[in-house]
């Protein structure tokens, strides 16, 4: 029974007993097993590998459509045009149609390469007429300077002075590009004539097909 203080005597003498220790049950936690593929493909997850990115995948489509044996499948794509004698049996159209359609494609792609082959040489040309204008544009100055020239020097003064120094090399550049400009056509028209005859053997399967039935 506990002793209630009446007094300041009595105050000064109690003393609360101390409270009872409260039992804690202790559970022990076995450690999770840590799978290691999941924890492999989690980590795969937040952190890709470096090696393979988008730009890499990029990089390999762009290689595949840009390299290629221009001479082979230019003499290739012409030679297929032709069907053949067989040209009235469906099994013959029918693989004919097959290859037209997969022909069209690389058609395309080889006009593609041509145009870019054609771009790579512009700006090579570039950088070797520019060194030829400068010389021109010198020589121009120089007779002005002198008084031989007494007008503005304009594009063609200096274009017809690179002919009048290098006149061999100048004609050579020029017969290039306009070689690469007709060969860019005809890969087009090639191109062209590949997807035409790819619709044209679907009409003439889609013939077949009803004058059977």
């Amino acid at each position: 029974m506990r002793k209630v203080p009446v007094g300041p005597s009595d105050a000064d003498d109690f003393e609360l007993p101390p409270p009872p220790a409260r039992r804690v049950a202790v559970t022990k936690t076995e450690p999770k097993p840590v799978h290691v593929a999941s924890q492999a493909h989690a980590d795969e997850k937040a952190a890709p590998e470096a090696s393979h990115t988008l730009a890499d995948d990029m990089r390999r489509i762009i290689e595949s459509v840009f390299v290629i044996d221009y001479k082979r499948e230019w003499e290739r794509l012409h030679e297929d045009l032709t069907v053949g004698e067989n040209r009235g049996d469906y099994d013959t159209i029918r693989r004919c149609l097959d290859a037209a359609e997969d022909n069209a494609l690389k058609a395309h792609k080889l006009a593609m390469n041509v145009k870019l082959e054609f771009d790579r040489y512009k700006m090579d040309l570039e950088a070797t007429q520019s060194a030829m204008r400068s010389e021109a544009s010198e020589v121009l100055e120089a007779e002005k300077a002198a008084g031989e020239r007494k007008k503005s020097i304009t594009e063609a003064d200096v274009r017809a002075k690179m002919v009048e120094l290098h006149p061999d090399e100048f004609r050579s550049q020029e017969l290039e590009v306009r070689k690469f400009e007709l060969t860019v056509r005809q890969a087009e028209k090639l191109s062209e004539v590949w997807s035409q005859k790819s619709r044209t053997l679907n009409a003439i399967i889609r013939t077949m097909r009803r004058i059977e039935e």
